[in-house]
């Protein structure tokens, strides 16, 4: 089997196993540990934009177990890499999905200031009026301190 292919079927399991992870903290954990696999074999084949995209799945084992921190650090650093036309890893679609990431952490730090579980948990109408008191852009500059 190529490495190649070990990476699309770790990809496969670390998926599903990042679906259950907001339920069961077990399966975010494994889906950490899945990360760390395409990390390595990313590493082995060469490829930084990989190995980056592999650091943003991590991120998500780690949103998913609370180490909001670690996230933060992970994907500004991918971040900024990602949209800095002369990296190597200048790549809008990793820069996307940065974004959508740091929009998971501070919608999670949001909730956690307020008190709550999730969102599905909130009628308050107050919580709406803070939570979504800024643009999403807005919001992903001030937290990457652009």
């Amino acid at each position: 089997m190529q490495l190649s292919d070990v990476l699309s079927l770790l990809s496969t399991f670390g998926g599903a196993y990042s679906s259950l992870g907001d339920k069961y903290k077990s399966c975010a954990k494994t889906a950490g540990i899945i990360s760390l696999k395409q990390l390595r074999i990313a590493f082995r084949l060469g490829d930084p934009i990989t190995v980056h995209r592999c650091k943003v799945y991590f991120c998500i084992s780690l949103i998913q177990t609370h180490k909001y921190n670690d996230a933060k650090r992970i994907l500004l650093d991918v971040y900024n890499r990602a949209k800095n036309e002369s990296s190597e890893i200048y790549d809008d679609k990793l820069v996307n999905m940065c974004k959508g990431r740091i929009g998971n952490v501070i919608d999670k730090l949001q909730l956690r200031r307020l008190g709550l579980k999730s969102r599905r948990s909130c009628h308050d109408v107050e919580y709406l009026k803070v939570s979504w008191k800024l643009s999403f852009d807005s919001s992903v500059e001030s937290f990457v301190g652009a």
